[in-house]
């Protein structure tokens, strides 16, 4: 069985809390895309890269779980923010290669930083 996902809370100017990826926070990893809860799929982008913040919390915002992010089309990564179709579709890929290899680690190549994830 996967442990359940935990997560360092760290307070916010907002007064919400913001979760901090950790090595427990990551046990995600082993689970199919489709079945990962809005955190997890939080969690996923900022394993990506910490400068994907923004999308992040688009993500966590709009409760994009797994099944939603593996049917994201052009205009819904758009209004998350990704506007470049060049970052789209490096953004898919990752997603399809983490869907097809389920024990893929988190971070794929650490390559997965938006150059611009609003406006670019």
């Amino acid at each position: 069985t996967i442990a359940p996902i935990t997560a360092n809370r760290r307070a916010r100017d907002d007064g919400g809390a913001d979760l901090s990826v950790d090595d427990e926070a990551l046990r995600y990893v082993d689970i199919p895309v489709a079945k990962w809860t809005p955190l997890q799929t939080k969690q996923w982008c900022l394993a990506l890269s910490p400068t994907n913040a923004l999308l992040a919390a688009e993500l966590a915002k709009h409760k994009v779980d797994g099944a939603t992010l593996l049917e994201l089309g052009p205009a819904a990564w758009a209004e998350l923010g990704v506007k470049s179709p060049v970052e789209q579709a490096k953004l898919v890929a990752l997603v399809k290669r983490k869907d097809k290899d389920p024990v893929a680690r988190a971070v794929q190549g650490g390559s997965a930083a938006l150059s611009s994830s609003k406006g670019g």
